[in-house]
C-alpha cells in the first residue's frame, strides 16, 4: 500500500525482497497525514529500516493464454451478480485469476488471452499443485507458458 500497489493488483511475485529481510510485523498509525501511502514509507524507512521503488527487470514469468477457444467450462457471465461462491466464480473478468496463479507459482503472470468480457466458470482458490492448476485452466480453455521478459517489479532494500 505504500508503494501505491493494492491486493489484488499486486502480488508478493512481484516484489523483490532482500535475501536477509525479516518476517515479523510491525504497527503505524498516522493520524495527520493527508498522504497514508508516504506516511507508511518513512515509517517503513525509520523502522524497519527499508526502502523500495519501481524497477523493470527481467525474470522468469507465465503467460496466460488462449488455448481452447469456446471451451465448455467457461460462459461468458450471465448475471450482473458478481464474486466468488465456493468452487465457482462469477461475473468476473479473466484479470481476476492472475494474483491467485501469481501466489500460486510465486512468479508473475501476464494476462494475454484478449478476454475482455465478465465470465462464470469453476476455479478453486485453494492452495493446489501444477498438475490441477492445469487442468482448471484448461476446463476453462486457458493455459500457461513459460518465459522470461522485462516487467515493472517492486525492489525493498535495506537503507541503514
Amino acid at each position: 500500500y505504500a508503494y501505491g500497489c493494492l491486493y489484488p493488483t499486486l502480488s508478493e511475485a512481484r516484489i523483490v525482497f532482500p535475501t536477509n529481510m525479516p518476517v515479523e510485523t510491525f504497527d503505524c498509525m498516522d493520524t495527520v497525514s493527508d498522504n497514508l501511502g508516504k506516511a507508511l514509507q518513512k515509517a517503513i524507512e525509520k523502522y524497519p529500516g527499508y526502502t523500495a521503488h519501481w524497477e523493470t527487470r527481467s525474470t522468469n514469468v507465465f503467460l496466460l493464454k488462449v488455448e481452447t477457444f469456446n471451451a465448455p467450462g467457461l460462459q461468458i457471465g450471465a448475471g450482473k451478480v458478481r464474486g466468488v461462491i465456493p468452487g465457482r466464480v462469477q461475473h468476473l473478468k479473466i484479470s481476476f485469476l492472475i494474483p491467485n496463479l501469481e501466489n500460486q507459482f510465486e512468479q508473475p503472470v501476464l494476462d494475454e488471452t484478449g478476454l475482455t468480457n465478465r465470465y462464470d466458470f469453476k476455479w478453486s482458490f485453494a492452495k493446489t499443485n501444477r498438475a490441477q492448476l492445469d487442468n482448471m485452466l484448461a476446463n476453462i480453455g486457458l493455459g500457461l507458458e513459460p518465459t522470461n521478459k522485462p516487467i515493472q517489479m517492486l525492489v525493498v532494500e535495506k537503507v541503514r
